[in-house]
C-alpha cells in the first residue's frame, strides 16, 4: 500500500523491517512503532520470566555439575580404601607393597637390580646374591675377508645350519649376500649376522644370539669347508654358563634371562650387574607411605565436598544469597551431606568392641568448620605401624573369613540382619572336581539355602544374603558337610562409596534424575518461548495492520476534507 505523504495530520505507511511489518510515521503525534513495541512487550512478559527461569536452570545445572565431580572425586578416593570386590577389578591402597633393598658390597642395590613389587607380594625378607648375569652368545669370524660385496667368499654351494635351521649359500656369494641371508630367518634361529672391519681390507662375520641364555648351535652340510671359510665355530659356552646365576636365601639358582618374575612370588626382578659373594637384602613391606597418601586423599575429597555444600549454603550478615547459591535449597545435596555426616560421625559398622571404629581413633577428628583434619600425627603413624589390620577394617569391608572360603562379592549395603555376625557356611555335597553343588548359610540360628553357580556360592536372591557370592576350595565333600564363617564389616570409606553409588550411577543415579528434570524444564520453557513468539509475531502484524487501517480512514477523510474545502473556496472567490 503506498503512503499518503501529503497529509497535515501525518500519517505513515507500512515498510518491512526483520520480516515484520511495522509503521514509518506518527499518528496524532504519537510514534506508532513504539506504542506497537510496547503493546507487544507487556505480552512477552511470561517469555521474560521463563528466559530467567531457564538462566536459574542452566546456573543450576552447572552446580550439579561442579557437585558431580567432587562427589565422583570422593567415591574414586574411598574407592582404594574400601577394600573392593575380587571382581571388581579395582585395585586396594592396603593391597600395595612396597621393597627396601640394601647391598653389602661397595655397589649400590639400584645399580645390581630393579625390582618392582605387585599387590599379591607376600611381606617379608630376603637374601639375593647375583653371581652372574645372563648374557648372549656371541661368535666372531676370525677369517678375514677383503671387502664386503664383490669377493666370493665360499668355495662350494651349501647349507649353513643355525640352531637347526638350514640356510642355503652359494659360491657366488659375497659378505653381504651370506649375512642378508642369516637374518632373513634371524626371527626363526634368533641369531642376527653383522660384519666388522678388523683392519684395512679385513672384514668379519660376526654372529649374536638375540637371546640371553642360549649357546648358538652352528655347523655346515659340507664337512666344515662353510665354517672354515668364514672362520665361523661354536664359541664353547653354554646354556648355563650363559645364564642368570643367583643365590636366593642360600639356594642357587639359574634363569636363562635378566628379567626374572618367577623367583619370589609378586616380585620382579631386572638384573643389571653381578657381584659375586655379596648378598642383597631385600624388604618386601606394605607401602605404608601410599596408604597415608590415599587416606590423605579420602580427607581432601571429603573437605571439598564440604566446603562446595557450605558455599552453597551460607547466608550473608543480612539474610542475602549470591547469585551462585542455586542449590541453597537443594534435597539433594542436603540428603547427601547429611548421608556423608552421618557415616562419619558412627563410623564403621559391625566392628568388634575395642576395635578401630571412629576416624579420631586414629588422629583424625572434625574441625569446628566440618572440615576433616589430622590432629594427632604420632597417633595416626602409630596406627599405620602397629595395627594396619585394624586401619583397614575402619575404612574398607572386611569379612575374616575361614580357610576354603573367600567372599568374591557382596552388597553394596550389608543387611543389619547380617552385619558384624558370625556368618556359618556349609557346603553339603560336590561335584568330583571339588566344586559345590549344595550349600546354606546360618547365622542366629538360622538356616538359609544358598544357589549356586558357576561353581560358586551365592546368595538367594530376595534373602538378606542377596548379593553376595563365596568362592570354594575346599575340596571335595563326603559325608560330613565342609564348614567355615565369616564375620562381614564396613568400613568409612566402603559405607562412603556404597552410599554414593546411587546417587552418582550414570544411568539411574540420583543426581543423573535431577539433572535430567531441569534440562525437560529447560526444554519445556523454551518451547513455550517459541510459541509465544510466534504468536507475538501475530500480534504485532494484527496491531500494524488496524493502525494502518485507521491511518487509510483519516487519510479519506483528509481528502474530503480538502475537497470541500477546495469547493468553499471556490465559492467564496465567485463572490
Amino acid at each position: 500500500m503506498s503512503s499518503i505523504s501529503n497529509s497535515s495530520i501525518g500519517l505513515g505507511g507500512i515498510s518491512t523491517s526483520g520480516g515484520s511489518p511495522s509503521l514509518g510515521n506518527t499518528l496524532f503525534g504519537v510514534d506508532i512503532n513504539a506504542l506497537i513495541d510496547t503493546l507487544v512487550e507487556a505480552k512477552n512478559l511470561p517469555n521474560i520470566q521463563r528466559q530467567v527461569r531457564i538462566d536459574a536452570n542452566t546456573a543450576k545445572l552447572s552446580a550439579y555439575s561442579e557437585l558431580e565431580g567432587k562427589l565422583t572425586a570422593l567415591r574414586s578416593a574411598a574407592s582404594t580404601l574400601r577394600n573392593p570386590s575380587v571382581i571388581s577389578g579395582f585395585t586396594d591402597a592396603f593391597d600395595a607393597k612396597q621393597t627396601l633393598s640394601r647391598a653389602s658390597g661397595s655397589i649400590d642395590a639400584a645399580d645390581l637390580f630393579g625390582i618392582s613389587a605387585t599387590d599379591s607380594a607376600q611381606t617379608g625378607t630376603y637374601s639375593l646374591t647375583i653371581t652372574r648375569i645372563a648374557t648372549s652368545d656371541t661368535i666372531s669370524g676370525t677369517v678375514a675377508i677383503p671387502d664386503t660385496d664383490s669377493t666370493a667368499v665360499l668355495a662350494v654351494d651349501g647349507n649353513l645350519v643355525l640352531e637347526g635351521t638350514n640356510i642355503a649359500l652359494t659360491s657366488t656369494m659375497d659378505l653381504e649376500q651370506i649375512k642378508d641371508a642369516i637374518n632373513n630367518v634371524s626371527d626363526i634361529t634368533k641369531v642376527r649376522a653383522s660384519i666388522v672391519q678388523a683392519g684395512a681390507s679385513d672384514y668379519r662375520l660376526v654372529l649374536k644370539s638375540t637371546e640371553t641364555g642360549n649357546a648358538i648351535s652352528i655347523s655346515d652340510n659340507q664337512t666344515g669347508s662353510i665354517l672354515a671359510s668364514l672362520g665361523l665355530a661354536a664359541s664353547g659356552a653354554t646354556d648355563t654358563t650363559l645364564s642368570a646365576a643367583m643365590v636366593l636365601d642360600g639356594i642357587s639358582v639359574i634363569r636363562s634371562t635378566n628379567s626374572v618374575n618367577d623367583l619370589i612370588d609378586g616380585l620382579s626382578i631386572e638384573l643389571f650387574q653381578a657381584d659375586p659373594g655379596k648378598p642383597v637384602t631385600i624388604t618386601v613391606d606394605n607401602n605404608l607411605s601410599g596408604i597415608g597418601d590415599s587416606i590423605a586423599a579420602f580427607m581432601t575429597a571429603y573437605n571439598d565436598v564440604v566446603g562446595f555444600v557450605q558455599d552453597q549454603r551460607a547466608v550473608g550478615a543480612e539474610g542475602a544469597l549470591s547469585e551462585d547459591q542455586v542449590l541453597f535449597n537443594d534435597t539433594l545435596m542436603q540428603s547427601t551431606y547429611r548421608s556423608l555426616q552421618s557415616i562419619l560421625s558412627t563410623g564403621a559398622s559391625g566392628v568388634e568392641s575395642g576395635a578401630l571404629q571412629l576416624l579420631r581413633d586414629i588422629g583424625i577428628d572434625l574441625t569446628s568448620d566440618g572440615l576433616l583434619a589430622t590432629t594427632d600425627t604420632s597417633k595416626f603413624e602409630d596406627a599405620l605401624l602397629s595395627n594396619l589390620d585394624g586401619v583397614r577394617a575402619l575404612f574398607g569391608y572386611a569379612d575374616s573369613a575361614t580357610t576354603g572360603f573367600e567372599v568374591v562379592d557382596r552388597p553394596a549395603s550389608i543387611p543389619a540382619t547380617l552385619l558384624g555376625k558370625d556368618i556359618t557356611i556349609r557346603v553339603l555335597t560336590t561335584n568330583g572336581a571339588g566344586e559345590p553343588t549344595s550349600a546354606e548359610f546360618v547365622v542366629d540360628g538360622v538356616t538359609t539355602a544358598a544357589t549356586i553357580e558357576n561353581g560358586f556360592i551365592k546368595g538367594a536372591d530376595g534373602s538378606d544374603y542377596e548379593g553376595f557370592v563365596i568362592g570354594y576350595t575346599g575340596g571335595v565333600v563326603g559325608a560330613t558337610p565342609y564348614t567355615g564363617t565369616f564375620h562381614p564389616t564396613q568400613g568409612i570409606a566402603d559405607l562412603v562409596a556404597a552410599m554414593l553409588d546411587p546417587v552418582l550411577d550414570s544411568q539411574t543415579g540420583d543426581l543423573k534424575a535431577a539433572k535430567d528434570e531441569v534440562r525437560d524444564s529447560t526444554t519445556s520453557l523454551e518451547n513455550q518461548i517459541t510459541v509465544l513468539d510466534g504468536q507475538l509475531d501475530l500480534y504485532r502484524t494484527r496491531l500494524t495492520l488496524q493502525f494502518q487501517a485507521a491511518q487509510d480512514a483519516i487519510a479519506a477523510l483528509e481528502s474530503q476534507k480538502n475537497s470541500i474545502q477546495a469547493y468553499v473556496d471556490s465559492l467564496n472567490s465567485s463572490n
